[in-house]
């Protein structure tokens, strides 16, 4: 139950590194995501994240409608195996300073995992009556 696989969302969802940054908002607020997955030809090639929108786009006052996605999103993803614990998971996200992480099985992504995810993990392991 502590594994990071029980705490993903499966749903992925992508965007085209040559899509522009307006558009990727966009999407986040259609999906309801706080981040995309970026692919190059079909590839997964990196993440965009609501962090990468306001550091990278809103504070160096970079035109949405002009900027590409690949030019301010975060590359390499940083990901853990599924079977990784929680606890351990959430120490390369503070190491690392991410809100996401992917998570892998046999080097596919299966899934993310948030900060959203700690939370349904501490309220299950804490909190829920037994």
């Amino acid at each position: 139950m502590d594994s990071v696989k029980n705490y993903i969302v499966r749903e992925l969802v992508s965007i085209d590194s040559e899509a522009i940054v307006a558009e990727a908002a966009i999407k986040m607020e259609k999906e309801k995501v706080g981040s995309l997955l970026v692919t190059k030809k079909n590839k997964i090639v990196g993440i965009l994240t609501e962090g990468d929108l306001s550091r990278r786009v809103m504070a160096k006052e970079l035109p949405p409608l002009d900027t590409e996605v690949r030019r301010i999103m975060s590359s390499p993803l940083i990901s853990v195996p599924s079977d990784t614990s929680m606890p351990a998971a959430f120490l390369v996200m503070i190491e690392k300073n991410l809100r996401h992480l992917t998570v892998t099985e046999d080097d596919k992504i299966i899934g993310m995992l948030s900060m959203k995810g700690f939370g349904q993990y501490y309220t299950d392991k804490f909190y829920k009556k037994k």
